[in-house]
């Protein structure tokens, strides 16, 4: 590329202008050494600039950086940050790496390395990936939950959203994982593998519901909820002959045309139904991936 369009800013602008044309909308582009530093530099010249941070940039834009400004930084995390005291990028490079470690985990080393400005994670090109391993999503409350009810509501979307991903890449698994961090953030994580592989929704919420309340401390306040599905495979199905696959199949196929054409939980179960459920995932809380 570089001998075809002699320079790194020739090759930025020649894909704006691709873009432009076959699309007609505008982008900005950021350059860096990583991917957090690139994602970080196409924030500061939108929506149609181009910039760049390099390492040597870091020390300086640290210090006037909000946390809330990196990739993968949201409000849960940075409010949590800032009991602490880390507000900036130069707070958290300055922050003893144990103590992040010892507060979030492993994802507290990658948050002393992110404010470093580094980011080991290599850039693929789409071919290289592999298929995923597992699908799943949490969600962080934006208050600590105690409810159960409300637990369990929350468990059900999540348990739905993975079922449908599953099902757009026609894949299901043999096994269900649970997440929950308490308000302390101590977290705790079981798994379960079944007898078939599924992707409906509700049979993860069924088989995810099982496994919560063998370790679930109800006494204790909830922050995060985690379902997962591992064990993948493609294209393979097994008929329960205690239960009327097919008819499940079709239900299935005509709730997610009608949620595919009208919106994401236009069709849903009962326990979703009413305005306290939306309040409860859309209103404080922010989906994590």
């Amino acid at each position: 590329s570089l001998r075809l369009f002699s320079s790194v800013d020739n090759i930025i602008t020649k894909i704006k202008e691709d873009i432009k044309r076959e699309f007609g909308v505008t982008c900005s582009v950021g350059m860096g050494p990583n991917k957090l530093l690139a994602k970080l530099a196409s924030s500061l010249d939108k929506p149609d600039g181009f910039a760049r941070i390099m390492e040597e940039d870091v020390p300086h834009l640290s210090a006037k950086l909000e946390v809330s400004e990196l990739c993968g930084i949201g409000p849960g995390l940075t409010k949590s940050l800032g009991k602490f005291n880390i507000t900036t990028m130069k707070d958290l490079a300055e922050c003893d790496v144990e103590i992040l470690a010892d507060r979030y985990g492993i994802i507290g080393r990658k948050l002393h390395l992110m404010g470093l400005g580094k980011d080991p994670s290599p850039v693929l090109p789409y071919f290289h990936y592999e298929d995923a391993k597992s699908m799943g999503h949490s969600i962080t409350f934006g208050e600590d939950i105690s409810d159960l009810m409300k637990i369990k509501r929350i468990l059900l979307w999540l348990s739905e959203r993975v079922g449908r991903r599953l099902r757009k890449v026609k894949m299901r698994g043999k096994k269900v994982t649970i997440g929950i961090r308490y308000s302390d953030f101590t977290t705790i994580s079981k798994g379960r593998s079944i007898l078939q592989y599924i992707n409906d929704g509700y049979q993860i919420y069924k088989c995810g519901l099982e496994i919560m309340r063998s370790f679930l401390e109800p006494e204790r306040d909830v922050r995060l909820v985690a379902v997962s599905v591992s064990r993948l495979v493609k294209g393979i199905y097994e008929p329960d002959l205690f239960e009327d696959f097919e008819k499940r199949e079709r239900l299935l196929s005509a709730v997610d045309k009608i949620n595919d054409r009208f919106g994401e939980f236009t069709v849903k179960r009962a326990l979703l139904l009413g305005k306290h459920i939306r309040k409860i995932i859309f209103n404080p809380l922010r989906p994590v991936k």
